[in-house]
């Protein structure tokens, strides 16, 4: 849990605009505290710990606390992800009103944006075999644009960025990005890897 909390909280520090202080002993420490801070008051990284933290109390079997969670998700953030997702670390939610429900599995660094979500789809609309009645399977850096949801058993590649209204319904290839109802591929290359590599360098 804790190694997951560190990188989601050094996605949300990018963007918090706090100057550092340097020249005196335990500069860096305040430094982190202050980005820590400004994460939670000005962005929705709160509604991240309530997801990890849920996860673990879950995992725990502590009674009572994970349902908590979901509530203050709800009410705050208008946040829903069910117990039975598995995100990696870098999640990044970036102004609340998600959804995620049923059996969703997501890489590192997965950002969602408003009004998106993913989950369950019933087998006799989508044609999807009982066996694999389950949610979308998604790579590393990912990117959902507000609106965009993914529906059923589905495979996203990494390095993937979806459109904003987007509905997708298909597997997704590694290296493109998709847009449409329903989605469909209008880029795939390489330069994907590239343009990840450099916001991660950032």
């Amino acid at each position: 849990m804790f190694e997951n909390v560190r990188e989601d909280f050094h996605v949300y520090a990018k963007f918090t605009g706090v100057k550092e202080l340097k020249g005196f002993p335990g500069a860096s420490w305040i430094n982190e505290t202050r980005r820590f801070l400004a994460a939670l008051w000005l962005f929705p990284f709160s509604s991240v710990l309530l997801f990890r933290a849920k996860i673990w109390l879950c995992k725990h079997h502590v009674p009572i606390l994970p349902r908590l969670c979901d509530w203050i998700n709800m009410l705050v953030w208008r946040v829903q992800i069910a117990d039975s997702a598995n995100i990696g670390p870098g999640l990044c939610i970036s102004h609340g009103e998600i959804m995620i429900y049923g059996e969703v599995t997501a890489g590192r660094h997965l950002t969602l944006n408003p009004y998106s979500g993913m989950g369950l789809v019933h087998k006799r609309r989508v044609s999807h075999p009982l066996e694999r009645f389950g949610g979308p399977t998604i790579g590393d850096n990912v990117f959902i644009g507000a609106g965009a949801y993914l529906f059923g058993p589905i495979k996203v590649g990494d390095n993937v960025r979806i459109g904003a209204s987007s509905v997708v319904t298909h597997d997704v290839p590694s290296n493109s990005v998709v847009a449409g109802i329903p989605a469909r591929v209008i880029e795939e290359n390489d330069e994907m890897r590239e343009l990840v590599d450099e916001e991660e360098a950032d």
